[in-house]
């Protein structure tokens, strides 16, 4: 019978490799425990996370019509979602600066005077049409056979459709006026109407010599693009190659989902993966959060923003609206948020592309 000799450098060997052994499962059961750890405390830390919107007149009716989306971010981020219905966007503005709210989903007018005001800010995702955009500009548009810049329209009739508050139409206003053409107070004769269809019917007919309008600037100009003014004309009815664009504004993102930058990095990252994939993982909550564009949401950035942010760092920018024109929203009075309000599951809605 043959024996096995096991030397002591054998042994002392062994043990040295056995004790390395151990201490790595040890290390690594350290790691382990160290990120679930991190991995709860932000939970705990944050225990609840409000989100902010617009109430439209009625704070239950909009708490209820959200409650798809406010389930769908619960569920992802495993703690407690409260729906903050808001009676308009300054209120979402004041509270998103105040820190009343984590989250917040804003007009992009909103969101760069948000950004403006405490530089606590930071956008998530931008809703995108169903033509594949996500912003939109205001454009002049004249007959062909009328001026071709704005110069040319000094002393002229230009016509608009009534913003009952502030958005699209200002920020048009803001930056010509910033170029050096006022077209509503002394450079041209600015008369706004309630309705765009009147609107192009007095460009149409004469009555008006420059029309601020809007559009995507995507897609085929001979068609009118693939949204707006021009395209509206077409749809009434006029011969859209009588018709150019002479000037355009800064690009004006749809609406965005903002958060506040205090928020942990791992709430900002499992938000901005939720909200990604939501228009076809869950098109009810979608539905719920963004009821007129439907293209989904996509990933946005400061720099969407910025030109628009500068547009509103004026002199007169204290006096701003702090509301969205093209949402017409009501900035009338105090801006008021409301506190939470239990909502029962809101029917699904179809999307429906806007005006922007």
């Amino acid at each position: 019978m043959s024996m096995v000799r096991i030397t002591v450098s054998e042994t002392a060997a062994r043990m040295k490799s056995f004790r390395s052994a151990i201490c790595l499962i040890g290390a690594v059961a350290a790691l382990i425990a160290a990120a679930g750890t991190a991995h709860a405390d932000w939970r705990e830390d944050l225990s609840v996370l409000r989100i902010g919107i617009l109430a439209h007149g009625d704070p239950r009716k909009a708490v209820t019509r959200a409650e798809p989306f406010r389930l769908a971010v619960a569920d992802r981020l495993g703690i407690a979602v409260e729906i903050f219905p808001a009676r308009d966007f300054a209120a979402l503005v004041d509270a998103t600066a105040s820190a009343h709210i984590e989250y917040a989903v804003m007009s992009a007018t909103a969101y760069a005077l948000a950004s403006n005001r405490c530089q606590c800010v930071e956008p998530l995702a931008v809703a995108r049409s169903g033509d594949g955009t996500s912003a939109f500009h205001e454009v002049v548009i004249t007959r062909q056979d009328g001026a071709a810049s704005l110069p040319e329209l000094k002393g002229k009739h230009i016509t608009a459709t009534e913003a009952n508050a502030f958005g699209g139409l200002d920020i048009a206003l803001r930056q010509m006026r910033r170029e050096g053409f006022d077209a509503a107070d002394g450079d041209a004769q600015f008369k706004p109407v309630k309705r765009s269809d009147l609107a192009i019917a007095a460009l149409r007919d004469r009555e008006a010599e420059g029309l601020v309008g809007w559009s995507s600037m995507n897609g085929e100009p001979g068609e009118g693009y693939s949204r707006g003014t021009l395209r509206q004309i077409g749809r009434l009815g006029g011969d859209i190659a009588k018709y150019r664009i002479i000037w355009q504004s800064v690009a004006i993102p749809h609406r965005v989902h903002a958060v506040r930058k205090s928020l942990p990095a791992e709430a900002r990252q499992a938000l901005g993966d939720l909200l990604s994939t939501l228009f076809d993982d869950d098109p009810v909550a979608y539905d719920a959060i963004e009821p007129v564009y439907g293209g989904g949401l996509v990933p946005a950035s400061q720099d969407q923003f910025a030109p628009l942010a500068a547009l509103l760092k004026t002199a007169d920018a204290a006096t701003t609206p702090e509301a969205d024109g093209n949402s017409g929203e009501d900035t009338s009075g105090e801006p008021v948020i409301e506190q939470p309000v239990t909502g029962g599951p809101a029917p699904n809605g179809e999307s429906d592309e806007g005006s922007g």
